[in-house]
């Protein structure tokens, strides 16, 4: 697993600074929210860190069931594409 955490720290670069500002949320609140210093959540959005399993939980858990489902799904395809990019 730890093959693909380049890949889940470049996918989260790109979607967190979008959910937080669906969530009409500042960095501070995002990262009270996963239970997380604001420098911590920072870096994810930068894309310098990865997520625990416990931020992730509660990421997912912040949104609603369908849009926690349709990043869990992006994910797959954002992985499924770099993996084809290898191979071809």
């Amino acid at each position: 697993m730890r093959k693909y955490q380049p890949e889940l720290k470049l996918y989260l670069s790109k979607v967190l600074p979008d959910v937080r500002h669906e969530l009409g949320l500042t960095q501070e609140q995002m990262a009270a929210r996963l239970r997380m210093t604001p420098r911590s959540y920072s870096d994810l959005e930068r894309g310098e860190t990865g997520p625990s399993a416990v931020s992730l939980a509660f990421l997912l858990y912040q949104l609603p069931t369908s849009e926690a489902l349709r990043i869990v799904q992006a994910f797959g395809d954002f992985v499924a594409e770099i993996e084809l990019k290898e191979v071809g």
